[in-house]
C-alpha cells in the first residue's frame, strides 16, 4: 500500500515537471526573441513617431524574414518614470533604452553594448562623436534638435543688415534695431529647457565647445558639492547676458516668458530676434514663423573648435542579442530616418536620408559641417532629473533678475 502511494506520488511528480517544462519552454523561447523597448525622458510626439517607425521597420522587413524562415523579434515597449533617475538595472531588464544624449545616459554606459561602427556608418563623423568614448560609441544617433537664433526678415531688410556672422556682428546688429523695434532680443526663458539652451548657446559661443564642456564639469562639481556660489565660467556667461539685459537688447522679462508669450509679441511685431528651438519653432503659427530665417547662434571665440546646441535622441543597446542589434540598425536606414524626421519634423542623422524641409535639413549640415558636432544643453549634461534640473534652472534665473 505504501509502494503504491509512492508510485502515485512520483508518477504525480513527474506529470507537473512535464507541464512546467511544457510551459516554462515556451515562455523562454518567446523571452529570447522579445526586444524590450524603453523610452526614458523623451517627448511624446518623439516616442510615438520612434514606436510607429519600429513596428512599420517590423513590417517591411516581415517578408524578408519569412523568406529567410526567421522569425520576426516580439517587441514590447516601456515608458520609464523620467521623474525619477534612470534605473541602474536597466540592461537586466531592457534591450533598447531610447533617449537623449544626456548626463544619465553616460552614467549608465556601464551597462551599454557598443554600437558597433556598421551601426553608424551612414553617420557624418562629427555627428557620431557626440556618442563616443573611447574610440567606440555607446548609442546609435537617431534625430537632431537644435536651439537656433532666428531674425525677423521684415526688420532686417529695412535695416539693410545682413545675419550676424559672430558674437560681436550679433552685438552690433541688435544696437542697430533697438529703435526700430520694441524687443531686439527674445526668448521664452521662463520654460526651463529655454533658459537652459539660451545660456547653454552663448557659453559655447564665447568659450569654444572645450571650454563649454569645461563650464559644465564646473556646474556638476559644485552641485555634488552643494555650493551656493556658481563657478567663475558659468558666472562670465550669466553676467554676459545681465549686461544685454540692462543695455534693452535682450527682452526685460525673458526669464518669466513662456512660448505663448513670445509668439503674441511677434504677432505684434515687436521681436527682431528669437531664441528658441527647432521642436518649439514647429509649434509656432506658420504665418508668424514664415517672417524669420533661423541661423545658429554666431561664434564669438572664432579661433576655437565649435559645435551647435542641438540635443540627440539616440538608441543605446542594452543586451547583446542578434535580434537587439539588427533592429537597432534599422534606425539608421535611409527610409527610417526619413520616417522619423517627417513625423518629429526633426533633423534626421543619417547623411543621406531625405530631411522634412530645409530647417531640418540646415540643421544636420551644421551639426555635420562643424568640428564637435551636436552639443547637448546645460541642463541634460548638469543634472539627471527635471525636479533637479529645475532648481538649478531657478537659480539662474535669480541671480539673472536681481
Amino acid at each position: 500500500m505504501r509502494m503504491q502511494r509512492k508510485k502515485i506520488i512520483l508518477l504525480c511528480a513527474v506529470i507537473l515537471f512535464a507541464v512546467l517544462l511544457g510551459t516554462l519552454i515556451p515562455v523562454a523561447l518567446i523571452n529570447s526573441r522579445t526586444v524590450r523597448i524603453a523610452f526614458y525622458g523623451i517627448d511624446g510626439n518623439i516616442e510615438d513617431a520612434v514606436r510607429e517607425n519600429i513596428l512599420e521597420n517590423i513590417q517591411r522587413k516581415k517578408s524578408e524574414a519569412e523568406e529567410s524562415k526567421s522569425k520576426s523579434p516580439r517587441i514590447k515597449f516601456y515608458t520609464l518614470d523620467s521623474a525619477a533617475e534612470l534605473p541602474k538595472n536597466a540592461g537586466k531588464k531592457y534591450s533598447i533604452l531610447i533617449t537623449e544624449n544626456s548626463l544619465a545616459l553616460r552614467r549608465a554606459d556601464t551597462e551599454l553594448i557598443p554600437a558597433g561602427s556598421a551601426l553608424l556608418k551612414s553617420v557624418p563623423l562629427s555627428i557620431a562623436r557626440a556618442v563616443s568614448k573611447d574610440g567606440g560609441h555607446y548609442a546609435l544617433p537617431l534625430l537632431l534638435d537644435h536651439f537656433e537664433i532666428a531674425y525677423y526678415r521684415t526688420v532686417r531688410n529695412n535695416a539693410a543688415l545682413e545675419i550676424p556672422r559672430s558674437y560681436g556682428e550679433l552685438l552690433n546688429y541688435l544696437n542697430a534695431i533697438k529703435g526700430r523695434v520694441e524687443i531686439p532680443l527674445a526668448c521664452a526663458g521662463g520654460e526651463d529647457k529655454n533658459l537652459f539652451g539660451f545660456v547653454s548657446a552663448l557659453a559655447e559661443s564665447i568659450y569654444g565647445a572645450s571650454g563649454y564642456e569645461q563650464m559644465i564639469e564646473q556646474v556638476r562639481q559644485g552641485a555634488a558639492l552643494n555650493q551656493k556660489e556658481f563657478p567663475e565660467m558659468l558666472l562670465n556667461i550669466l553676467n554676459e547676458i545681465k549686461e544685454m539685459q540692462e543695455q534693452g537688447l535682450l527682452y526685460k522679462s525673458w526669464t518669466k516668458a513662456i512660448g505663448r508669450d513670445i509668439e503674441f509679441l511677434m504677432g505684434e511685431h515687436q521681436i527682431a530676434v528669437t531664441a528658441m528651438f527647432l521642436s518649439a519653432h514647429r509649434k509656432v503659427e506658420f504665418n508668424l514663423i514664415k517672417y524669420y530665417d533661423s541661423s545658429v547662434f554666431p561664434r564669438n571665440d572664432l579661433s576655437a573648435e565649435h559645435g551647435i546646441i542641438a540635443p540627440m535622441t539616440a538608441a543605446a543597446i542594452l543586451k547583446a542579442q542578434k535580434k537587439t542589434a539588427a533592429l537597432a540598425g534599422l534606425f539608421a536606414d535611409d527610409e527610417s530616418q526619413r520616417l522619423l524626421s517627417n513625423s518629429t519634423l526633426l533633423a534626421p542623422v543619417a547623411a543621406r536620408a531625405e530631411a522634412v524641409d530645409i530647417q531640418a535639413d540646415d540643421v544636420r549640415f551644421w551639426a555635420a559641417s562643424c568640428a564637435r558636432g551636436p552639443l547637448a544643453d546645460m541642463g541634460q549634461l548638469c543634472e539627471t532629473t527635471a525636479e533637479r534640473r529645475h532648481i538649478l534652472a531657478e537659480k539662474i534665473r535669480s541671480y539673472l533678475e536681481y
